[in-house]
């Protein structure tokens, strides 16, 4: 039958994606919109477009990924389902956020809010609040607003009993709020956040909002909790491999230890440089390599 046909096509498609093959992925996704086409199915045709739209998304061609969004909004009205209609809105809100036109990015996410909501999908209707509050982010003078978004994803996403979804709107509050100068409110939102990053196992996440912390504490002028918070954070960034990241929390253990320990302060520049090198950042690895040459200058004049 097409559809069984359609089903093993969007299967391989799925599949040679994520082994890292696209072109075997796309062709297989246009087969299997081909075969849900003459099955007369309309939701696995629209699944096959929006793969084929995430595909070309990721390959940057913006409006190749448009038009299969479009066609598979098309395919999905007629069948008022909610959810996946839901779900194609927040992808043509994606993009509109990345060519830099936040009204109509807006106005997509808003959509899929109601969409999200008359189905009953908690989660979905904050991921799409969570959007907005990017979107307001990015404007001047719109950061209540961002506060607003973000804080009503974080009260959607606690009833639906999503931690990880709580813990994503809780670092947002928490990095907005340290650039607003609301102290305890980002503290509060950054300490709840790294914790169910670690009930959820989510180390990279941990880490960021562990960084996020440590430059808060630090802008407060508490040194000594700011490096525990960075020394956190490089050892989560190490378990998980990132080596861009731990290198950043050690220029910032780097930069505290400078004024106080230049030794462990150079070790600890030269330590950045090297991963940085590894991770192919060349301007990171040379601002690193200045760093540890200016403690050693220092150390140097010191003795004499």
């Amino acid at each position: 039958m097409a559809i069984d046909k359609g089903n093993d096509a969007l299967a391989e498609a799925e599949r040679h994606w994520v082994e890292g093959d696209p072109q075997r992925a796309a062709e297989a996704a246009r087969r299997a919109r081909l075969h849900y086409h003459d099955a007369r199915d309309p939701d696995g045709e629209a699944s096959a477009l929006i793969l084929l739209g995430d595909m070309e998304l990721d390959a940057d061609r913006l409006s190749d990924a448009r038009q299969a969004y479009v066609e598979a909004r098309q395919l999905l009205a007629p069948s008022g389902e909610q959810a996946h209609q839901a779900a194609v809105l927040m992808r043509l809100g994606l993009l509109h956020r990345l060519e830099e036109t936040p009204r109509e990015a807006v106005e997509c996410f808003q959509s899929a809010i109601e969409l999200f909501s008359a189905a009953g999908d908690l989660s979905g209707e904050a991921l799409a609040n969570m959007q907005i509050g990017h979107v307001a982010r990015g404007l001047e003078q719109r950061d209540d607003d961002a506060v607003m978004h973000y804080t009503h994803a974080r009260a959607l996403y606690s009833k639906a009993g999503d931690t990880l979804g709580e813990a994503h709107a809780m670092k947002a509050l928490g990095h907005l709020q340290t650039l607003l100068g609301h102290a305890d409110k980002a503290h509060e939102m950054l300490e709840g956040a790294i914790e169910r990053f670690a009930e959820n196992g989510d180390s990279l996440d941990e880490a960021e909002a562990t960084g996020g912390l440590g430059l808060l504490l630090r802008s407060l002028g508490d040194e000594d909790a700011a490096f525990d918070a960075f020394r956190r954070a490089s050892k989560l960034y190490a378990g998980a491999g990132h080596l861009e990241g731990e290198a950043e929390m050690l220029m910032e253990i780097g930069e505290i230890e400078a004024g106080r320990n230049p030794k462990h302060a150079r070790k600890t520049f030269q330590h950045a440089a090297e991963l940085f090198q590894r991770a192919g950042q060349q301007d990171l690895h040379e601002a690193a390599v200045r760093a540890a040459d200016t403690v050693a200058r220092a150390e140097t004049e010191g003795l004499g």
